[in-house]
């Protein structure tokens, strides 16, 4: 089990797996806190080896001054696992469940043979007409932003759909705010999420418009990131603290995780 850890108190909403199940993204709210907290976006990672994947996990907020964020979560090759909130007297952390590895685990450290059960991800529940009429107008709004170059109200809008279960109107939803963020002139998160737009569809005419869009930007290493305009706001958020794996495996190398 790997444990994402934050110093303030968070509710984990729901998480959307790529069909590979090399890529998930979790979304959660920052709690009310009295605590004076900074909070930006971050990248960390655990090397993995021994039979576990290299997972790799971006933290980025997504609305109402960031206190609505998620997690990209990525696995160097197509991983059994399962995504939960912490236990609840102690609402500080996200759990990744890697489905089968305990015995990986238990071979690297020596320690006693404990694998959990390996199951199958659920399908994500059918969009009720309710969802698809909601998800609709929040990616009309957002397509009118867009258009009137008002992308900032455009990436929210977005964000407001992608919060909702997968629907009808995600996966343009996915596309668009790559466009914006493009538009913003922030090319680092505009890759991200042209990347996972590809892991979640694969293929179609708008893949082939995102690809060529990812191709545009160039390689990782090329690629600069632009601030967009910062407007005052409070600063009350949230912050990774560490990451780590745990449980029976007694298989835990930590690696600190501070975002300010």
């Amino acid at each position: 089990m790997a444990q994402i850890r934050f110093v303030t108190p968070v509710q984990y909403r729901r998480s959307t797996a790529a069909l590979a199940g090399d890529l998930v993204q979790s979304h959660y709210d920052v709690l009310p806190t009295r605590e004076n907290l900074n909070l930006s976006s971050g990248q960390r990672s655990i090397a993995g080896g021994s039979g576990i994947p290299r997972i790799t996990v971006n933290d980025e907020g997504v609305a109402r001054a960031d206190l609505s964020r998620k997690l990209i979560i990525r696995f160097s090759e197509p991983t059994k696992f399962r995504i939960r909130a912490g236990q609840h007297w102690q609402p500080r952390s996200i759990e990744i469940v890697l489905e089968g590895l305990g015995t990986a685990l238990d071979a690297a450290n020596a320690a006693r043979p404990s694998p959990p059960p390996v199951t199958t991800l659920a399908a994500p529940p059918a969009a009720s007409a309710d969802l698809d009429a909601k998800a609709a107008g929040l990616l009309a709004a957002a397509e009118a932003a867009h258009d009137r170059a008002d992308y900032a109200l455009a990436i929210d809008q977005v964000n407001r759909l992608l919060e909702l279960p997968a629907n009808a109107s995600s996966r343009r939803g996915q596309e668009l705010i790559g466009l914006s963020r493009l538009k913003m002139g922030d090319k680092v998160r505009a890759r991200s999420e042209f990347e996972v737009f590809l892991k979640l569809y694969p293929s179609g005419p708008d893949a082939e418009r995102v690809q060529q869009q990812l191709a545009s930007l160039g390689k990782p290493a090329e690629t600069t990131r632009t601030r967009p305009p910062v407007v005052a706001s409070s600063s009350t958020s949230g912050s990774v603290s560490a990451f780590y794996y745990g449980g029976q495996s007694r298989f835990a190398p930590r690696n600190s995780w501070t975002l300010h």
